[in-house]
């Protein structure tokens, strides 16, 4: 069974995660090391996570700039790479 997961402090920070994978939408406002992006920054860590893929982007509705991440568990990321072979050029 999947465990939810769901941070939301807006305007800045945005995160949903099921366990295996995590999507990050985080304004540049909130540094990766800031005390508000720490209960992400755990749950990357505690369900082993791995970078998949990052874009930057500006939104008005977060603070300007905004990076938008993905995460996986090695396992998950092996399966996403299995199915989206243009992604291992």
């Amino acid at each position: 069974m999947s465990e939810l997961f769901e941070i939301g402090k807006a305007p800045y920070l945005v995160a949903v995660g099921d366990g295996a994978r995590l999507l990050v939408y985080r304004s540049h406002a909130v540094s990766k090391e800031s005390p508000a992006y720490r209960e992400v920054s755990d749950y990357i860590r505690e369900h082993r996570m791995v970078l998949i893929s990052a874009e930057n982007s500006s939104c008005d509705g977060m603070l300007g700039q905004t990076e938008c991440s993905h995460y996986a568990t090695p396992e998950a990321r092996m399966l996403w790479l299995s199915t989206h072979p243009e992604e291992n050029r």
